[in-house]
């Protein structure tokens, strides 16, 4: 039996201007985890350089693993090195609560 819909992620982007906003829906665990870390790093190559900001979407994510976290993380100090931001919105219900057990994040604004 194939596993509920909602247990996929899909991941749309947008670039307006400086700004690149990854929006993220379903679930994100081992292996959505994967797909998040292709559309961080495309989305930094992506930016506009210096100063640019990479905002992760994570309203209709439902749920995060460890593996999750640690692709933001790992996307938010590749940010960091080029002198670009990650800011995380959204998250709410078990994500949020996921982003706060882990504690800060120390290269994402949330």
């Amino acid at each position: 039996m194939p596993a509920p819909e909602s247990w996929y992620l899909t991941i749309t982007t947008q670039t307006v201007g400086a700004t690149v906003v990854v929006t993220a829906a379903g679930r994100v665990g081992s292996a959505g985890a994967a797909k998040l870390e292709a559309a961080l790093l495309a989305a930094s190559d992506g930016g506009s350089g210096e100063g640019c900001q990479v905002i992760l979407d994570l309203a209709a994510v439902d749920y995060i693993s460890s593996a999750g976290l640690e692709v933001i993380e790992k996307g938010a100090a590749r940010l960091r090195a080029q002198t670009a931001t990650l800011v995380v919105r959204g998250a709410e219900g078990a994500t949020k609560l996921s982003l706060d057990f882990a504690g800060p994040l120390p290269n994402v604004f949330v």
